[in-house]
């Protein structure tokens, strides 16, 4: 393995019962391993040993990744997570499902009745992402709707402000696949303003909450995607629906000002939470 192996307190717990098809990839992959328990400490044939004790403390820790770290038999587990001015850390909501990221104890995926891949995908097929088609991808983060659009043989450029992200996405092996895409650090809000006009075909617009990020549901802010969408070409935003059970609705005043903007033809994706807007063809 030329990476620390990486293991979820789902995989720890599946070895724990003894069960042999095991990943050290957060469920990218599988293969079959000989666990043995001496006593105390549990082996995983020609990977690691541990303290029974240490594997039980962080199978409790629901959804938690660690990293693998030694050699010999002088392994021990580490939290995957960064400590700044915010609290970032890689979670796995299901065992051998993709990873989701979480800032601050909120996920930045959709988890419930779906998973961060299923997430993703489902964004880029109501962008209608095709090949060969230039799309931006604004707020990168781990990448999974980069992933996707490369899958539909788009030429994708992706941006993404926090390079704490950026360094959990290169750790995580479910984003493995946004690297070939051309990723950069940068904030999409002033990024923007170096673009071309008319460069793109799709754009993905997935920020985070108004809360964390107005300027990215600013007008101003909009009128730079016009810009530099092609004419016909279009917008995803995923809005999400904070405040829906207060009698919020986000979606509305994203549309008036994307209209504003000069963008037609929106409607509400309500299956993934979000907002397409269409530039008109000249």
């Amino acid at each position: 393995m030329n990476s620390p192996p990486l293991l979820s307190s789902w995989e720890i717990e599946a070895m724990l019962r003894g069960e042999k098809l095991l990943s050290f990839d957060l469920g990218v992959t599988y293969d079959e391993y000989e666990v043995i328990q001496k006593g105390s400490v549990l082996c995983v044939e020609g990977v690691f040993c541990l303290p029974v004790p240490v594997l039980k403390r962080a199978a409790r820790r629901r959804g938690r990744v660690y990293s693998l770290e030694g050699e010999g038999e002088r392994y021990q587990l580490r939290h995957v997570a960064i400590r700044d001015r915010h609290y970032y850390q890689l979670v796995q909501p299901q065992r051998g499902k993709p990873t989701t990221l979480e800032i601050d104890g909120i996920h930045m995926h959709r988890i419930k009745g779906s998973d961060p891949y299923r997430d993703a995908m489902e964004k880029v097929e109501a962008l209608g992402v095709r090949r060969n088609h230039a799309v931006w991808d604004t707020c990168g983060g781990l990448g999974y709707t980069t992933i996707f659009s490369l899958r539909k043989g788009a030429q994708v450029l992706t941006t993404e402000k926090d390079p704490n992200v950026l360094k959990l996405a290169r750790i995580n092996p479910w984003s493995r696949e946004m690297w070939r895409a051309d990723v950069r650090n940068a904030d999409a809000f002033h990024f923007v303003k170096k673009l071309p006009d008319n460069s793109f075909d799709r754009i993905l617009h997935d920020p985070p909450r108004f809360a964390l990020a107005g300027e990215l549901y600013s007008l101003e802010f909009y009128r730079q995607l016009y810009r530099v969408l092609k004419p016909g070409g279009v917008l995803y935003h995923y809005t999400g629906s904070p405040g829906r059970k207060r009698g919020k609705d986000i979606q509305r005043g994203v549309m008036r000002r994307l209209f504003e903007a000069g963008f037609r033809y929106l409607k509400r994706e309500r299956k993934t939470e979000g907002v397409i807007a269409v530039k008109p063809a000249r």
